[in-house]
């Protein structure tokens, strides 16, 4: 849930970004074209509708993976849990005080729990349970071959998978 609490407010702030500040004001490498005309406005608004799907995508993403029991989603999300406080840093130095900053601040807070509970001992043991589950979820216990054999070739028939039946 800290997962999907910190997609919405990543996205709030970045779209919060978006709208309130002045592409002609905003921190850019380089400058292309007039800052102050409509058009440029547009696109800054654009990039930070679009940025914002991505890291609202992001969260969502490995929300699903870690809620799956993947191991691996618990190493990326720390990775863009420290991309994120970079970014928290970047909006502090540039801008302290203000509605943005705040959304990010509260988007750090929901990953720093997030990133606390996915590292602690009953996650571990979650995530290493699910490593070893031969079945995919949603099918029963016994569904895989569990003789060790190889899976039948074309034109061969099936050996029996459940105990007591026949081929």
């Amino acid at each position: 849930m800290l997962m999907y609490a910190g997609a919405v407010l990543g996205a709030i702030g970045l779209l919060c970004y978006g709208f309130t500040t002045s592409a002609s004001t905003a921190p850019q490498i380089w400058h292309v074209g007039n800052t102050t005309s409509r058009a440029y406005g547009a696109g800054f608004v654009f990039g930070a509708i679009l940025f914002a799907v991505v890291v609202a995508g992001l969260w969502l993403w490995m929300a699903w993976a870690v809620r799956r029991g993947r191991n691996w989603a618990r190493i990326v999300s720390a990775v863009l849990f420290g991309l994120g406080a970079l970014r928290l840093l970047a909006g502090l130095a540039s801008n302290p005080v203000s509605v943005v900053t705040l959304t990010w601040a509260l988007s750090w807070l929901a990953g720093l729990g997030a990133i606390i509970l996915l590292f602690q001992r009953p996650a571990s043991a979650f995530f290493a349970s699910r490593a070893k589950s031969p079945n995919p979820p949603g099918y029963p216990t016994g569904f895989s071959n569990q003789t060790g054999a190889n899976p039948p070739q074309y034109g061969q028939a099936a050996e029996a998978r459940w105990p007591n039946q026949g081929p």
